[in-house]
């Protein structure tokens, strides 16, 4: 944010204007404020530039305020509204907060307008961050997908709990499972039992370290010992939640060579 908030504020009564502004010298940032007093300057203000915060009245001669809803809609739609009005019922505030107002306040209790509209910017700021790392998120994966797809290791995504977000075409032919069964569920149904301890010392470095590497066994749909060396890390950043990137390829020939060369040679 800014150090500087600029809210725009429909109302056309002068002195409730002055109200406002008053009420706004409480914020933490300093509040620049602009009025508008009709559809046309509100059409204008709109087109001029994105505003933090639009505060309106609810009686404005010549606009209906379902109007300007629509108007700030069609052009901000992460910009919050906060109605600034007289006494309005309950079943009114309830239709209003369902069309896209983000909160009100009345014109008798104006001490509460500061910390609305700071809770309300500070909401759409978040709003807006996590909007654009969800979109960063796709673009990452649509430009990895082929990659990810075409590998012939393991690939999966899983939480901090080992339940699986994603899993590549690799993922379903070494479990035998189809994808629509692996996602969802959680590391500790496809591992062996005895893996199970390890599982969750395997969780416990991933979460503390970021970083994990090693060998799990799993036990694939027909019912056979596939082992997986894997190496995984810890994702935090550019992700709404933290997120492990997991790759492993499949050494069970590996392991059942290196078992018999020990047991010719003991």
């Amino acid at each position: 944010m800014s150090d500087e908030f600029h809210i725009l504020i429909v109302e056309d009564n002068e002195a409730d204007f002055a109200l406002i502004e008053r009420a706004l010298r409480r914020a933490e940032k300093r509040c620049l404020c602009r009025r508008v007093q009709g559809r046309q300057e509100l059409e204008v203000a709109l087109e001029e530039r994105e505003w933090d915060a639009i505060l309106s009245d609810y009686h404005v001669p010549g606009l209906l305020f379902e109007d300007t809803l629509s108007l700030i809609a069609s052009r901000w739609q992460e910009t919050p509204i906060i109605l600034v009005s007289g006494e309005i019922g309950e079943e009114k505030a309830v239709e209003l907060l369902k069309r896209g107002v983000w909160d009100f306040v009345l014109k008798d209790n104006m001490i509460r307008l500061v910390s609305v509209l700071e809770r309300g910017l500070r909401e759409a700021e978040e709003s807006r961050l996590l909007k654009r790392t969800e979109q960063a998120l796709r673009e990452s994966l649509e430009r990895d997908y082929d990659l990810v797809e075409n590998s012939q290791d393991f690939i999966c995504t899983h939480d901090l709990e080992g339940n699986l977000l994603s899993v590549n075409a690799a993922a379903e032919r070494m479990t035998g499972y189809p994808k629509e069964m692996l996602l969802g569920r959680n590391l500790a149904d496809l591992i062996t039992r005895q893996g199970h301890a390890g599982l969750a010392a395997y969780l416990n470095e991933i979460r503390t370290t970021g970083v994990a590497h090693g060998q799990m066994c799993i036990r694939t749909a027909s019912g056979k010992a596939c082992w997986l060396e894997f190496n995984n890390t810890l994702r935090t950043e550019g992700v709404p939640v933290p997120v492990v990137r997991g790759m492993a390829h499949d050494i069970t020939g590996r392991r059942a060579a290196e078992a018999k060369i020990k047991q010719l040679t003991h």
